[in-house]
């Protein structure tokens, strides 16, 4: 809603025409002199420095009334017992917060009603405007604002009510400035664009600060069309874009959806208008090279900064240095990290933390304990994060007793475990087999008050799963929970994987009545595991009437669950079937994987229908999903029992030719064929190649030969 202009003959009238003549509004200036301020002005001067409340009961009378010329000094009471006018007059001669603050905007509409009010936060808001109190316009306006928002009045028709006339620009250029900030760091960002294209109009010069503000907010909420709106109103209409602005920009592309070629783009623009590029925008564009992938590019920009002399940090050598380790590539991120120390940008301890973890998930622990001591010699502290990744590749190094040790010593060294260095200790131990020392760990974790969460209780339960230990599993699980861990649904299908892979899928069905009683909904993936239990068991029956549960309880299958389905028909016989299945994967928006292609190919193997099988085979190479050593075989000997060796023949050339390496079971296919083919000869070169390829050792090939040829 609108706000009319306020009455010509009220009491603030006559206030605002006071604090006009004294300069409040672009006349008289006032002098500012340590929390007073001292000022000389005629019979309306007079109003403003006399402390009583004319218009205190709220209304306008809308007459003149007499206005004695005498300036008395009377006691100052507290705002709250006094008028919105006493406030404006105390707030002028003190220029205190502590009595602006005691009167908020809803409390003066509640009492005074909207034009009082709006008027007199007005005149408060330009007297702390005017001697550049900008925390406490900040507050006034935001208050101002949050009760416009919650009222449900129009915020953009708020803002002509709260500028002073065009004679000074500059002070409500200042208003806007404080308002676009309240709007921007409010999350009203729409708001704020409107106030600034508003400003634009007027002709009011804006600061940078508040308009790199709004556009750095705008970045983080990905606001994108309002964001690049924002910043080609700036180079056109100001303020003109700094090296701060173009970093925002640059950012938004290197991290919002990377657009890496919009990034260099806005760097380009940058040197074109004479911009020079700071540390930190390089940084966050090289950051950005790395995110898209481009970790080469990233690499060879650093370079070219470097040869051209331009400042960089550690930051911009952290980032290329993570995109090398995360590539596997160690020893290329070291020589970076010794040619970062060489161009005298000294290492910090993220540095070191990237490399111990790109050495220790490639199982070179060695070189993280080296760089743990170089950093010691360097006096920079290892932070936890980097004792943590070396913990975590002595466990997968299988260095269980080194890893328990280090995890001790930690304490000794003056660092507090987190739940993550447990996490880590335990889910290593459990992949060991080690399920009573990560048992101790877990409980020695809830003694220190540190609650497991869920990837460590998950990695126990798994552990004692893999062992066939289901009842102990069921027992950690209900003595967490009373810990505030609550199981999830890979929780329970660690158990009902358990008890299928004991052929035990009865006692699996049993688990999903328990995680119905916990409010857990069963999920595709436990009902995945349980079908595929039931298939292995040769128990069709059950698994298909699962699958019709699965359906009826809302569940909508995926490919896991459509591939289990698929191998069960095929495995009975039923193909066609299977392929129908398949097909309805594709219409139901589920994209074929290599075992998915696998699995229908081997059904048409099985039943002898080799042009079905070929056809899937080309089909799969058109889609771009490469075949596996399993696709491969399954077609060899499809071929193999038709008696067709020479496409067997020719799909093992075509394996060699992709790169796919066959192995035992794709060789011993072929021998057989050649055997009952009575083409020993052929038969003996194949065992000859499994011997070159290491596929069967010395010592086995005699028992191989004559396993298979009979010979």
């Amino acid at each position: 809603m609108g706000l009319p202009i306020f009455p010509k003959r009220s009491s603030f009238y006559f206030i605002f025409v006071g604090l006009r003549e004294l300069g409040v509004f672009g006349r008289k200036k006032i002098v500012v002199e340590r929390g007073y301020c001292r000022n000389f002005g005629g019979v309306s001067s007079a109003l403003v420095l006399d402390d009583s409340d004319s218009c205190s009961n709220g209304e306008s009378s809308g007459e003149y009334e007499p206005i004695v010329p005498i300036i008395s000094r009377k006691r100052l009471h507290r705002c709250k017992e006094l008028g919105l006018c006493s406030v404006v007059l105390r707030v002028y001669k003190s220029l205190s917060w502590e009595v602006a603050r005691d009167i908020r905007f809803e409390r003066a509409m509640e009492r005074y009603g909207l034009f009082e009010s709006i008027t007199a936060f007005k005149m408060l808001v330009h007297i702390f405007a005017y001697v550049g109190m900008r925390m406490e316009m900040y507050a006034l306006l935001k208050d101002i604002v949050f009760y416009f928002q919650k009222a449900g009045f129009e915020l953009d028709k708020l803002l002509p009510h709260l500028l002073n006339s065009p004679n000074n620009a500059k002070i409500s250029a200042f208003v806007v400035d404080v308002l676009i900030k309240v709007f921007a760091a409010n999350k009203m960002l729409e708001n704020g664009v409107n106030a600034y294209f508003y400003a634009k109009k007027r002709g009011l010069r804006l600061s940078n600060f508040s308009c790199n503000f709004l556009l750095k907010c705008l970045a983080e909420a990905s606001r994108r069309e309002l964001l690049r709106a924002l910043f080609e109103e700036m180079k056109q209409f100001g303020p003109s874009p700094t090296v701060y602005t173009y970093t925002i920009m640059v950012s938004f592309y290197c991290t919002h959806k990377v657009d890496i070629e919009e990034a260099a783009n806005i760097m380009e623009e940058m040197i074109t208008r004479g911009i020079s590029p700071s540390v930190v925008t390089h940084s966050v564009y090289i950051h950005g090279l790395c995110r898209a992938g481009c970790v080469g590019c990233a690499l060879n920009f650093i370079r070219d900064l470097r040869h051209r002399n331009q400042l960089l940090n550690a930051y911009c050598y952290n980032a290329v240095i993570h995109g090398l380790c995360e590539k596997g590539e160690v020893v290329e991120a070291m020589n970076l990290f010794e040619e970062m120390k060489s161009c005298g940008v000294p290492p910090d301890v993220y540095s070191y933390s990237i490399l111990i973890d790109g050495f220790s998930k490639c199982g070179n622990v060695e070189k993280g304990l080296c760089l743990i001591e170089e950093m010691e010699d360097r006096s920079i502290k290892p932070s936890l994060i980097s004792y943590s990744s070396l913990l975590d590749g002595l466990c997968r190094s299988g260095l269980k007793e080194t890893s328990i040790n280090l995890f001790y010593k930690l304490e000794e060294f003056g660092y507090k475990h987190d739940r993550g260095a447990y996490h880590i200790l335990i889910n290593g131990l459990c992949l060991q087999g080690d399920l009573v020392s990560a048992h101790k760990l877990l409980e020695e974790m809830i003694i220190k008050n540190l609650t497991p969460n869920i990837f460590t209780l998950n990695s126990i339960v798994n552990g004692y799963c893999s062992e066939g230990h289901i009842m102990e599993a069921l027992h950690l699980i209900d003595e967490t929970r009373g810990q505030g861990v609550i199981p999830n649904l890979h929780t329970y299908n660690a158990v009902i994987n358990g008890l299928c892979k004991e052929g035990n899928s009865e006692k699996a069905l049993e688990v999903i009545p328990l995680m119905l009683k916990m409010n857990i909904l069963p999920g595709v993936v436990n009902y995945s595991t349980l079908i595929n239990g039931f298939a292995k068991q040769l128990n069709f029956r059950k698994a298909f009437l699962l699958f019709t549960r699965t359906l009826k309880v809302g569940v909508t299958p995926d490919r896991t669950m459509y591939t289990i389905i698929i191998n069960m028909l095929c495995t009975m016989g039923k193909v066609n079937e299977a392929y129908k299945l398949f097909r309805e994967m594709g219409f139901e928006g589920l994209n074929h994987d290599n075992i998915s292609y696998t699995s229908i190919i081997a059904g048409f193997c099985r039943v002898g229908d080799m042009n079905k099988a070929l056809g899937l085979f080309e089909d799969m190479k058109r889609r771009e999903i490469l075949p596996s050593g399993v696709t491969y075989t399954c077609l060899i000997d499809g071929f193999c029992k038709v008696n067709r060796i020479d496409m067997a023949n020719w799909l093992l050339d075509e394996m060699r030719r992709q790169n796919v390496c066959p192995d035992k079971v794709t060789y011993t296919i072929l021998i057989r064929a050649y055997f009952r083919l009575g083409q020993v000869g052929r038969a003996n070169e194949l065992f000859d190649q499994m011997k070159k390829e290491g596929i069967v050792s010395s010592d086995l090939f005699k028992d191989e030969r004559r396993k298979i040829g009979g010979s």
